[in-house]
């Protein structure tokens, strides 16, 4: 059975996406930083909250990123 695990952004602000530091298709580990975000002139580093293959839906550098807004997907 498989599941998925959504990655939403769920800072208070407004974010620019900086990078991701896997690839599309990645197979992660939980706790693995997947991207990091800038926030403020703060970097804030998002972590994989599950084992799985990750599914990256936002992947441009420099995307805003609203709160609440999808930007991945891991499966399980």
């Amino acid at each position: 059975m498989h599941n998925t695990i959504k990655i939403v952004w769920e800072g208070d602000d407004e974010s620019l996406l900086s990078q991701w530091f896997f690839e599309d298709g990645a197979n992660v580990e939980k706790g693995d930083v997947l991207c990091e975000l800038m926030q403020e002139k703060v970097a804030v580093e998002v972590e994989a909250p599950v084992s799985g293959k990750l599914n990256i839906i936002i992947s441009e550098p420099d995307s805003e990123i609203a709160p609440g807004t999808l930007i991945g997907e891991i499966s399980s």
